[in-house]
């Protein structure tokens, strides 16, 4: 497997306490708008979280809508979201045919819990046209993933969109125990084709990050390794910090590039 180099870029985290009054709005500029050009409802049913799974003293947590997530490929667009029966659902459309939607879902997976964190995360590997998905994560000890088989993305007018496209393999299929799971995301290695994902560990006062690559030339995932420690020297009132980071990116020689933040316990208690 080939190996890549991390570089990190420090960032400084500040917890910063404001005072709001009157603004005032001689010096305000107009929102620059854009013009809506297609709108299409995919679905009327789409799952909301009620925020009763993560309750604290009887009080609703993470209650809101699920995030869908899209990605455009080769002339077509898909977009995943969870249903309200807690079906993982991709929809795709040809973008030169604007209302042609298809649907299709994860078989014989089901979300359940009332977490507005399980979020879905879908990415495209260029070099061999697999979709791939997470999805379904909040501490959760299995990376839920699901995938197509090759070339799906690559000739998408060849292939019936059907419960037959997506294939759910846990946890990548890496022999490596993959942790607790929170914030899985994909992110494309230039001129490659590969691509690697992201998730942390651990809770949000003391996680840490991981990475694996997938190969589309062998078309399997192989962990990277842990990428962050909670451990080191550093003025945190509670000794207990967790990462957040802000993007990953590549060059053409290969490197990752990341940047995060630290999370430390003031931030989530109020002091």
């Amino acid at each position: 497997m080939k190996k890549f180099k991390i570089f990190k870029l420090t960032l400084v985290a500040m917890i910063v306490t404001a005072s709001f009054g009157c603004v005032c709005s001689q010096n305000i500029q107009p929102l620059k708008t854009a013009e809506l050009v297609y709108q299409y409802e995919l679905t009327k049913t789409a799952f909301c979280s009620d925020g009763s799974d993560r309750a604290r003293n009887g009080i609703p947590r993470f209650a809101g809508t699920m995030v869908a997530k899209g990605i455009t490929y080769k002339n077509y667009q898909y977009v995943s979201y969870f249903e309200k029966d807690g079906s993982v659902v991709v929809a795709r459309r040809n973008v030169l045919k604007p209302n042609s939607w298809e649907k299709t879902s994860v078989p014989n997976y089901t979300m359940k819990l009332h977490d507005r964190h399980r979020k879905i995360a879908i990415g495209i590997s260029e070099g061999d046209g697999v979709i791939h998905l997470a999805f379904d994560h909040h501490n959760t000890p299995v990376l839920n993933y699901a995938r197509t088989a090759v070339g799906v993305a690559s000739n998408p007018e060849k292939v019936a969109w059907d419960d037959t496209v997506f294939k759910y393999v846990p946890n990548l299929d890496i022999p490596e125990n993959t942790g607790e799971v929170t914030y899985p995301s994909f992110f494309s290695l230039a001129g490659t084709g590969d691509m690697i994902i992201y998730w942390r560990t651990g809770g949000a006062e003391g996680g840490e990050m991981n990475l694996a690559h997938y190969s589309s030339t062998t078309h399997d995932w192989a962990f990277i390794g842990q990428i962050s420690s909670e451990n080191g020297h550093y003025n945190g009132m509670y000794g207990s910090r967790g990462p957040y980071h802000a993007g990953f990116n590549s060059d053409a020689e290969g490197n990752i590039h990341l940047a995060w933040l630290w999370r430390e316990r003031e931030a989530l208690r109020g002091g």
